[in-house]
């Protein structure tokens, strides 16, 4: 799970990831027409690949071609992940962005994690959200890596960004710049191998960098941190930034939770205190 707060001035934040269903994970990005369609557009995520598939009344949409934009075969309706520019989440989104006619932005992702079938399949029929104001979340599958031998899919970030009708994303750094803030932080996961950790990045979605800037240590197998009493900040991203909590381990976990609270708020706007 990871948080859009639809507010522009300070708000309190919480959120709870769950890691005990396969059918869970943390939402990689958001997607989102900003076309005019008769029809709904609908996308669908191949179980085996990962390729996105865009449609539009049972036919593929023609305006989405990573085959194309990367100068290689034509694949129409398809972004396909293992074309020169698309291995990453990043640039999927990047070329989705491109396209005009539809928004992605990255949520508990970051923009080297690898898109090869690292996105939880999705049947066509089960992902018409694209079309409705806030836009498809397309969760992370808990079962890959997405990196090399680093499974991090139970991750929540803190962002004041939100789609704005069909002006497309507003993002943190719009409006002067939202600042983002951990307040508090519970986490339990169990996994069946491999070395923990609990790292927070700051995101800038606007020059497209993601810079680690904690990491809390945690026992190899199962992370339990509690950090902070939720009175106060703990850490911030830099003014204009998406804040991301995210554990991450070399092995993939089997159960478990986190449990965030934070704060977002813009100083133009309202007096911090």
């Amino acid at each position: 799970m990871s948080l859009i707060l639809q507010a522009k001035e300070t708000a309190i934040i919480k959120g709870e990831a769950q890691a005990v269903s396969t059918n869970l994970g943390t939402p990689a990005m958001i997607v989102k027409s900003i076309a005019d369609y008769t029809t709904a557009p609908t996308l669908a995520i191949d179980a085996s690949t990962g390729d996105m598939t865009f449609s539009i009344d049972g036919a593929v949409d023609p305006l989405i071609d990573s085959g194309t934009w990367s100068g290689g075969t034509s694949d129409p309706g398809v972004v396909d992940v293992s074309d020169t520019g698309y291995t990453t989440l990043g640039g999927v989104a990047d070329g989705i962005n491109s396209s005009g006619t539809y928004q992605a932005q990255l949520l508990g992702s970051l923009r080297d994690d690898l898109s090869g079938n690292t996105l939880l399949t999705m049947a066509t029929g089960a992902s018409t959200d694209i079309y409705t104001v806030h836009g498809l979340k397309v969760p992370l599958d808990p079962a890959v890596a997405m990196r090399t031998s680093v499974y991090g899919q139970v991750a929540l970030a803190i962002t004041a960004a939100k789609f704005s009708g069909k002006n497309g994303w507003r993002k943190d750094s719009d409006d002067g710049g939202f600042i983002n803030e951990l307040w508090y932080l519970d986490c339990n996961l169990t996994y069946g191998s491999g070395t923990a950790y609990i790292d927070i990045y700051e995101v800038d979605d606007l020059a497209h960098t993601d810079t680690l800037i904690a990491r809390l240590p945690a026992a190899a197998t199962t992370v339990q941190k509690t950090w902070g009493t939720g009175l106060g900040p703990l850490i911030a991203a830099q003014r204009g930034m998406r804040l991301v909590i995210r554990p991450q381990n070399t092995a993939a976990f089997t159960a478990g939770y986190m449990t965030i609270t934070g704060k977002s708020y813009n100083p133009d706007y309202q007096v911090y205190s």
